[in-house]
């Protein structure tokens, strides 16, 4: 991609995540040197996916695996009065059941398995306009994908349920954003209210990413020109905020390593020097210990591109495998990607997904085999590719 046109395309980009549950409006007709639409597009590498119906949640946090190894994605429905979807695949994105929730204008955008195997989501539901007076919805399901009840809170305001996880065996945290503040609710695996904060904030502070920590705390990804870890206790009171840069970044999702720290990726955005112009953004990785103390930070991939890492996950040899996207030349605009590391976050292999009918990938999750699975946005529905950590099928 041409440099010139990153200044634009940032502001595109970042205007369009802020809206995390929002998927681009993709063009159906494929990209190439043949096609007399497309000027100096490379030809497509298809790779055998399988597209599953319904559009995706939120990144990071709408794709899981299940205690019994297959993998759980939420969204919602394509077709009629859109409502909140789950569907429980294979590792090869072969469908076992697929759950239509009954809330009527409706979309899930994170999901949470207990212990038990009992599936929790969060969301939202609207009356006509998905982009106003959104209720903040949660549910719950058993392991045969049958729900067992469905909620709406704080009908009297718009809220916008982004991540669900659990506390304790009857604690569920869920984590989203009313107008520019962060909210909190904690409820009980009846779907009963325990509490609900709000943290005000000055600035927009959708969650990025939420994840509740092996001692019990609670630790939102975000970004306010620069990345920002902020740790809450189980009362959703602040124990700390740590921010990472100097460059302009956002802050995609943090994961806990098997050593006990933190890794957290997004991006980091580079200016032309003596200008506000963007030169190039690359996907960063920061690792940190569990009071948000810096251990090293990391960029990877290709500079040519604007790259934003979306979601990431640890091997169990301590190497990591990252999905995102960049902009290209495709009518999509994007190209999902597979990025490869050491422990240390140094750059072992990157491959760039160029077809025109997926984009931005969204989530990773590690699975049988030390594979892994992608699934993010398509024309059609959602994708889903199993590969290895090459990207390799």
């Amino acid at each position: 991609m041409n440099k010139t046109g990153f200044f634009i395309a940032l502001l595109i980009i970042t205007i369009g995540c802020n809206k995390a549950d929002d998927a681009p409006v993709i063009p159906t007709t494929p990209s190439n040197p043949s096609n007399p639409g497309c000027n100096n597009c490379p030809v497509e590498e298809i790779a055998d996916y399988k597209i599953l119906d319904g559009f995706l949640g939120v990144w990071h946090s709408s794709t899981v695996l299940s205690a019994d190894g297959n993998v759980i994605t939420v969204g919602s429905n394509r077709y009629g009065n859109r409502q909140m979807l789950l569907l429980k695949t294979d590792t090869a994105g072969e469908i076992i059941f697929s759950t239509l929730f009954h809330q009527v204008h409706s979309k899930a955008l994170g999901v949470f398995e207990d212990d038990a195997q009992n599936i929790y989501v969060t969301g939202y539901t609207y009356a006509e306009n998905p982009y106003e007076n959104r209720r903040l919805s949660a549910a719950k399901l058993d392991k045969n994908g049958n729900v067992i009840w469905e909620k709406t809170y704080h009908e009297q305001e718009s809220i916008t349920g982004y991540h669900i996880s659990g506390l304790s065996e009857n604690e569920i945290i869920i984590s989203g954003s009313r107008n520019t503040d962060l909210i909190f609710l904690k409820i009980d695996t009846l779907g009963q209210e325990l509490m609900f904060k709000t943290i005000n904030s000055p600035k927009h502070n959708t969650p990025s990413g939420m994840l509740v920590l092996q001692n019990g705390n609670i630790l939102i990804t975000g970004y306010d020109e620069i990345i920002k870890l902020t740790c809450f206790d189980q009362a959703a009171n602040q124990l700390w905020l740590k921010t990472y840069g100097p460059n302009p970044g956002v802050g995609r999702s943090t994961i806990q390593l098997h050593d006990g720290n933190l890794l957290t990726v997004g991006r980091y955005a580079h200016q032309t020097t003596g200008s506000n112009a963007i030169d190039s953004a690359l996907v960063v990785l920061i690792k940190t210990d569990t009071n948000g103390e810096l251990i090293w930070e990391k960029e990877v991939g290709d500079a040519d591109f604007f790259n934003d890492g979306q979601s990431i996950a640890e091997n169990a040899d301590g190497k990591f495998v990252l999905t995102g996207y960049a902009l290209s030349g495709h009518p999509s605009q994007t190209d999902h990607m597979l990025i490869f590391t050491d422990a240390e976050g140094n750059e072992i292999s990157l491959k760039y997904f160029t077809d025109s009918k997926t984009f931005r990938g969204e989530n990773i999750i590690k699975v049988a085999g030390g594979r892994n699975v992608i699934t993010g946005g398509a024309t059609g529905g959602t994708f889903f590719l199993n590969v290895d950590n090459y990207g390799m099928e």
